[in-house]
């Protein structure tokens, strides 16, 4: 009888011990992604919300090698180790580093601002700070003889490498004159915002008319006035004198309309249209911040006129007969920049975001949230955005370089009681019945 019952119980026993060893094995993990948060500890967060602990015994590695420097916002890393029962935190064995702030960087944008730093002079433009030094080789434009000299509003081209301080030190450098010609005010002119009022108590809400597009005007005054304070103190300086919007043909206008869609549009002559269906789905002010950023880079940066006018006077001056600048510049504009254009409108975003105060980490979590409703942000004219998940990861390489920089995360604003109240206010069932009256076309 003894004899019988000892195979069962090392059969039991070796079950046991399996079961032991797969729960050993399914606690050990390895996870990739980008930096969000970094605490006093060392320990930091991933975008997707997983905390990685690190101790004394946590190796962290770059290509083979042990890692130094800091573990900052933005950086792409891998972490293996122990997961907890809640699934919520990995205890590191190992974080391997896998980018950094190398590599060339390259594009035409319009410049914002120039300051005197040391070894050179800062340009602000493209989202970022561009160090022009003794070394930048400067082009002329078709048919000067020197290259032009730096002026805000004007469009500049350039080509550099990044530093491990988050800036670009320019290779190359080309100014082009930013001229409102005729063909371009004619676009802007077919762009004006026209508003038609309702006829007595009952005639129902306002619509807006755009071009061809049409729209119904949210009727809160107090959503309509927080709206227009929020544009306004995204807008870099440049554009907050009015003597440069009308320079540059813009009549610069934020208005909200009731569509329950979470989308925006941002059209030539300076109107940008913000969807109520837009806040509902923001957590926060500073995610409808990204969103309401990205459409106004649209219109400062002219991408209507780029795109649409390409062949003519402005951007053939940005044609440049070297090798490089010209090659890159000449490219961009025969594939009509249109995907390039949205990611420097996402890129810009973040700039607008950070100078006004807000966190520009809440970008990848509000793309997060347009993800899971497979909803875009649909602007006049554009080409559709990259995949989610690249626009996540170019977006993480602009933190990288903002946390390069040095921006202080923590002491950024991520939400008002503003935002709060003005979502309040939306009518579910309003937007639940609103009409699609002109949804923007493509």
């Amino acid at each position: 009888m003894q004899d019988r019952t000892r195979p069962g119980l090392g059969l039991l026993l070796a079950a046991l011990f399996v079961c032991l060893n797969a729960a050993t094995a399914a606690s050990q993990r390895s996870v990739r992604g980008a930096v969000l948060a970094v605490f006093e500890d060392g320990s930091f967060q991933l975008e997707k919300g997983l905390v990685v602990k690190r101790t004394a015994q946590t190796m962290v590695l770059r290509g083979g090698s042990a890692y130094n420097g800091p573990l900052l916002v933005g950086l792409e890393v891998e972490a293996a180790g122990t997961e907890t029962s809640a699934g919520d935190t990995l205890l590191a064995r190992q974080v391997t580093v896998l980018s950094g702030l190398e590599g060339e960087a390259e594009g035409t944008a319009v410049l914002e601002e120039q300051r005197e730093a040391p070894g050179g002079t800062l340009l602000f433009a493209d989202g970022g700070k561009l160090l022009l030094t003794e070394h930048t080789r400067r082009l002329a434009a078709p048919g000067d003889d020197t290259p032009g000299e730096l002026a805000r509003g004007d469009f500049i081209s350039y080509r550099g490498r990044w530093t491990q301080n988050g800036l670009v030190e320019l290779s190359e450098l080309a100014v082009a004159r930013n001229l409102l010609e005729e063909k371009e005010q004619a676009l802007y002119a077919a762009y004006q915002p026209e508003m038609l009022l309702p006829k007595g108590a009952q005639a129902g809400p306002a619509v807006l008319r755009v071009g061809k597009n049409s729209y119904t005007v949210a009727g809160d005054p107090q959503v309509q006035l927080y709206m227009e304070r929020l544009g306004s103190r995204l807008l870099p300086e440049l554009w907050r004198a009015p003597e440069n919007t009308r320079r540059f043909g813009l009549n610069l206008w934020f208005v909200a309309v009731t569509h329950a869609s979470p989308q925006a549009s941002a059209f030539p002559s300076g109107v940008v249209v913000i969807h109520s269906g837009l806040l509902l789905l923001a957590e926060n002010e500073a995610q409808l911040a990204f969103a309401l950023g990205h459409e106004l880079a649209h219109v400062l940066q002219e991408h209507a006129w780029r795109e649409a006018a390409f062949h003519r006077k402005k951007l053939r001056a940005l044609r440049w007969s070297t090798a490089g600048i010209g090659y890159l510049v000449e490219s961009a504009i025969r594939r009509g920049y249109r995907r390039e254009l949205e990611s420097q409108a996402d890129r810009l975003a973040l700039g607008y975001m950070a100078r006004a105060g807000y966190d520009p980490r809440e970008a990848v979590k509000f793309i997060q949230r347009l993800e899971s409703r497979a909803e875009g942000l649909h602007s006049l004219l554009w080409e559709k955005h990259q995949t989610y998940g690249q626009r996540r990861h170019a977006v993480m390489a602009e933190l990288l370089r903002y946390s390069a920089q040095g921006l202080a995360y923590p002491s950024l604003t991520r939400d008002t009681p503003q935002f709060a109240m003005v979502r309040a206010r939306i009518p579910t069932a309003q937007l639940e019945a609103a009409q699609d009256l002109g949804r923007t076309r493509r």
